[in-house]
């Protein structure tokens, strides 16, 4: 008689269901950063010098990286401030995506882990 009343009982579980994203598994659709995000943005990536090669990884259009990189030869963080302005405009800009160019590709593991420990909610 104990069998039935234990088959009977529901737990509630909450799982969640991962979906694709970008190339790595993600329990719920991450909120793409907006205008809004930029202040936070730029003090995240404030230690980072190759903002050149962050670009490309993070797929900003090359000839603007160019444009950028010729019209700002000295300045580096305005440089890195407008790349980061049009990888936001991309629609494609998300905390999750930096962290992972960031140690993967960037090998910046340090700064990825800083940054998503501060920004990224799980």
């Amino acid at each position: 008689h104990l069998l039935g009343v234990i088959q009977d009982i529901r737990i509630p579980v909450s799982v969640p269901f991962p979906i694709e994203e970008s190339g790595s598994m993600s329990c719920l659709k991450e909120k793409q950063l907006t205008s809004a995000d930029f202040p936070d943005l730029l003090r995240a990536t404030k230690e980072l010098s190759d903002w050149f090669t962050l670009g490309i990884f993070l797929k900003v259009e090359y000839s603007k990286l160019k444009t950028l990189k010729r019209d700002y030869p000295s300045d580096h963080n305005h440089c890195r401030q407008e790349m980061l302005m049009l990888w936001i405009s991309s629609g494609n800009a998300t905390w999750s995506i930096l962290v992972k160019t960031l140690r993967d590709d960037m090998n910046e593991p340090g700064l990825a882990e800083r940054i998503e420990k501060t920004y990224i909610q799980y």
